[in-house]
């Protein structure tokens, strides 16, 4: 199955054993050969393959749905040294439509930057500088956002409080959707480039609570953002209010705004 793949790319890596199963092999085919035809570099190549065969070797062989590609993207990162996960997540983002042979989300990719070097997607990302959760916040209080930006937070901010949720968590909540509103400020919100903006960020947030509150409030703010009708319907206080003062006391600057 090596012989797959492009013959420059494998005597110049060195690729080792392919992966035993054949959908997660076609899919590392596939990726490398993106990678080769955009120009990658040799080194972002060989760094690519490497996090693209961790991530593959926490794949089972059961059929692969959202939830168990999470759980194995989490296994990897937890494996590998804060410098390089956000690296390791774009190569997670940019494997899964592979893996489950969505053509229409790869092309949505490389529409976004994707499939090429890791110095040319961080070029193009507007929220490269974003390093940590109190930079965005800081970000985000300061940004001048439109009057229609406002109107969707405070759309957001008024199905909270028709839910009648606590202070605090009404408070957090209405801080990520401002962050929210700022890493997808001058993007078009589609489903695929949404998903690359929240996976962009997630690395930078320490606590695994917190991520998780982070990606909850992410998907309920998606259909606000959208202008989807029945956004309301999508919000879940499953956990509240104490995920959100757990998030708060794991993040004291969450509460304070930096």
């Amino acid at each position: 199955m090596t012989a797959l793949l492009p013959s420059r790319v494998r005597s110049n890596l060195g690729f080792g054993e392919m992966p035993s199963n054949k959908a997660h092999t076609d899919a590392l085919v596939a990726y490398i050969s993106l990678l080769e035809k955009n120009g990658s570099k040799r080194a972002d190549l060989s760094l690519k393959d490497h996090f693209a065969r961790l991530l593959i070797s926490q794949l089972t062989s059961e059929p692969l749905s959202n939830s168990t590609y999470r759980t194995a993207v989490d296994a990897m990162l937890g494996s590998l040294p804060v410098e390089h996960k956000t690296r390791a997540v774009q190569v997670a983002r940019e494997m899964f439509p592979l893996l489950v042979s969505d053509v229409k989300a790869v092309v949505a990719l490389m529409k976004s930057g994707g499939y090429r070097d890791f110095s040319s997607s961080a070029a193009s990302d507007a929220n490269a500088g974003i390093k940590g959760m109190r930079s965005l916040i800081k970000a985000s209080q300061s940004h001048p956002f439109s009057s229609q930006q406002i109107a969707l937070q405070h759309t957001y901010e008024a199905a909270l409080f028709d839910l009648e949720v606590d202070d605090e968590v009404m408070a957090l909540r209405g801080m990520l959707s401002k962050m929210l509103l700022y890493l997808t400020r001058d993007k078009e919100v589609n489903p695929a480039q949404y998903r690359v903006v929240i996976d962009a960020m997630l690395p930078k947030i320490n606590a695994e609570e917190s991520r998780l509150y982070f990606v909850t409030v992410a998907r309920e703010f998606y259909h606000f953002l959208t202008g989807d009708q029945k956004a309301q319907n999508q919000i879940t206080m499953a956990g509240e209010p104490q995920a959100a003062q757990a998030v708060l006391k794991a993040n004291d600057d969450w509460r304070t705004g930096g």
